[in-house]
């Protein structure tokens, strides 16, 4: 179970990784919030920013994605949309049932373990996509002149 970011997390693409440690590094709060007895004050409003952090998330991973026509694009679509379902389900039980450190816990490792092993499949091959089709930047050719 990965519960903190790590090096073996990175993709290689700047701006993705950079937001993947973010999630994490809220995550964290997240449980720290609990631990302290913040849980019920602090939980709610966390759920609610990682969900819009997500959303910008996997808008901005999408928009990469188009932008180099990656082949898979429905595929990782359609997991950031079956995950962000399930997000809005653990949103809504905060609302019937409330906040608590136990909810605190089920969220963050739905939303961690979801998270790494998404970036373990499918963003480094992603990443790995971008960098193997960009284009090859090209060498100036010099003429030697024979005499």
């Amino acid at each position: 179970m990965v519960t903190k970011w790590s090096y073996k997390l990175l993709t290689g693409n700047e701006m993705i990784d950079k937001q993947h440690k973010e999630i994490f590094d809220r995550a964290a709060q997240m449980l720290n919030s609990g631990r302290s007895g913040k849980t019920k004050e602090e939980a709610a409003s966390l759920v609610s920013y990682l969900e819009g952090y997500y959303d910008r998330h996997f808008a901005a991973e999408e928009a990469l994605q188009k932008k180099h026509g990656y082949p898979d694009y429905q595929i990782h679509k359609d997991m950031h949309d079956r995950f962000s379902r399930g997000l809005t389900e653990l949103k809504l039980k905060y609302a019937v049932v409330g906040a608590s450190y136990g909810l605190a816990i089920e969220t963050v490792l739905f939303m961690l373990e979801w998270l790494a092993g998404h970036i373990d499949k499918m963003d480094k091959a992603f990443a790995s996509y971008i960098r193997d089709n960009q284009p090859v930047a090209q060498k100036p050719v010099s003429k030697s002149v024979r005499t």
